[in-house]
């Protein structure tokens, strides 16, 4: 009788200390798995809300990942259902793998590894292009001019290596003249340029105000204003 009890008490005791815990994290190459070397680190996510419900879909528990992304459950009765809210707009549910079990889990068991991951799409690119205008001293504007001719905007791998590099001449002084400020939308695969005022160098055919769209959909990419 005493054997039977002991058993009983370790089972209710066991049920009572139930402990579901784990860590939010930003999968930013959508493999499951929160990668960590030397060169990529995939960070913890605060903030993101975390609710448990029992057998009966009650709700028994709230919490809010801390500055490491951890959340703990502690005192509850299993099985439990695990959900995930609170994303910022534009984050999704990563892929399914071994470190991410998705935004909706069930737990028969104590366990300290209910990790969730999060991905935002335009986070991550495998061998991303970079650009950068470049400035050419003289007036660009005049026809058949030497310093029209010469590049104005450069672009290229970023993992390019070596004192002579293979580059592209996207756009010429002619074009585009003197520029600074530059933003890309990856969805149309166009980049856009501002005119900048710099002493020595000239504005293209837009002027000071201008703002001229580089167009990569092509090999070369095309330029207007």
């Amino acid at each position: 009788m005493r054997l039977i009890f002991t058993s009983f008490l370790f089972l209710f005791l066991g049920k009572i200390n139930a402990q579901v815990s784990g860590n939010v994290f930003r999968d930013f190459n959508a493999n499951g798995v929160k990668n960590n070397t030397t060169t990529f680190n995939e960070v913890f996510v605060s903030g993101i809300v975390v609710k448990a419900y029992n057998s009966s879909g009650v709700e028994v528990g709230s919490t809010v990942t801390n500055s490491n992304g951890a959340y703990t459950f502690t005192g509850l009765t299993l099985p439990l259902r695990i959900e995930f809210s609170g994303l910022a707009n534009g984050d999704y549910s990563a892929a399914s793998g071994t470190g991410n079990l998705s935004s909706v889990q069930f737990h028969a068991s104590t366990t300290t590894t209910a990790n969730f991951a999060i991905n935002y799409p335009e986070h991550y690119t495998s061998n991303p292009k970079l650009a950068t205008p470049i400035y050419v001293n003289g007036n660009p504007s005049a026809a058949g001019s030497t310093p029209g001719n010469k590049p104005a905007m450069l672009s290229f791998l970023n993992t390019i290596t070596g004192t002579s590099p293979t580059v592209n001449n996207d756009a010429t002084a002619y074009n585009i003249g003197s520029t600074w400020g530059l933003a890309y939308n990856r969805a149309t695969k166009k980049m856009f340029a501002a005119a900048f005022l710099k002493r020595h160098t000239g504005l293209g055919p837009a002027g000071l105000g201008g703002i001229y769209e580089l167009n990569y959909t092509t090999a070369s990419p095309s330029v207007s204003t």
